[in-house]
């Protein structure tokens, strides 16, 4: 890595409960750009490709279901997810005469997530609307409809957008049931994104050095007698590559005063 370089991402392990009972586990840090304040957490699964919902699947007689497996166990994800400040995960269904959430009728698509519940809204949109991003502000492609999806037109639609209700994430799994017979020209598409979570609960004042020669200017530590500075940090320094790195460094007034640790 060149000095002054910043890293737009990197793969790290984090311990989510310290010395609690979760071990620690693999995820993606995102990082914004310089003028950006974002630290992303990103969690991915098996699944992330787009995936495609063939004819043959038709409610109430046949349902496509697929289960979302994810990269890190369930109990470390809702821990990521309880600590954030916010989270969300897109999620998107591309449609061919498919129907989706059909409100205010019997719906033929959903997802659901840690709750187990039957999501009755879908990305883009809110909890308890029955709607599509599109249906919030009427510019669906049938705008007597919630969906563009459930306008049933001969053409491929699109609905799609972020869940952002992180008590109701992340999505553990999604189901659609309005293909048609087999050999039927009706087909769907889905998407599920990462998980992505921002903002720490229960330390709110940590700091992500983003380039190798970061540093943080901080105000005259004044203790008459004696004082502690304490550091709790994890690192991915490389010692073979750098040598050595500074973590406090006193450069105050020029009066043979020095205080300087080393990693």
């Amino acid at each position: 890595m060149k000095i002054d370089e910043i890293i737009p991402e990197r793969s790290t392990v984090i311990d989510i409960d310290g010395s609690g009972p979760l071990p620690p586990f693999s995820i993606t840090c995102r990082y914004g750009a310089k003028s950006e304040i974002l630290n992303v957490t990103e969690i991915g699964h098996y699944h992330e490709l787009e995936s495609y919902v063939s004819s043959g699947y038709q409610l109430p007689n046949s349902i496509y279901s697929q289960t979302i497996n994810y990269r890190v166990p369930l109990p470390e994800i809702f821990a990521v997810i309880d600590r954030s400040y916010v989270c969300k995960q897109y999620i998107e269904y591309t449609c061919y005469n498919s129907r989706l959430l059909n409100y205010p009728n019997t719906p033929y698509g959903w997802w659901i997530g840690r709750t187990n519940q039957t999501m009755d809204y879908w990305g883009g949109s809110e909890i308890g609307t029955g709607k599509c991003s599109c249906g919030l502000d009427m510019t669906c492609a049938n705008p007597k409809l919630f969906c563009n999806c459930d306008s049933q037109f001969k053409t491929e639609l699109k609905d799609a957008g972020y869940l952002t209700r992180k008590e109701y994430l992340p999505v553990l799994r999604v189901e659609f049931g309005d293909t048609g017979p087999p050999g039927s020209p009706q087909y769907g598409r889905y998407q599920v994104g990462r998980l992505q979570c921002e903002g720490d609960l229960l330390y709110d004042n940590t700091v992500t050095f983003r380039k190798a020669d970061a540093i943080i200017t901080v105000p005259a530590f004044e203790a008459k007698v004696a004082g502690d500075i304490r550091f709790q940090f994890k690192t991915g320094f490389d010692s073979a590559r750098f040598g050595s790195a500074i973590i406090l460094q006193n450069i105050g007034y020029d009066d043979g005063d020095l205080i300087e640790v080393n990693i």
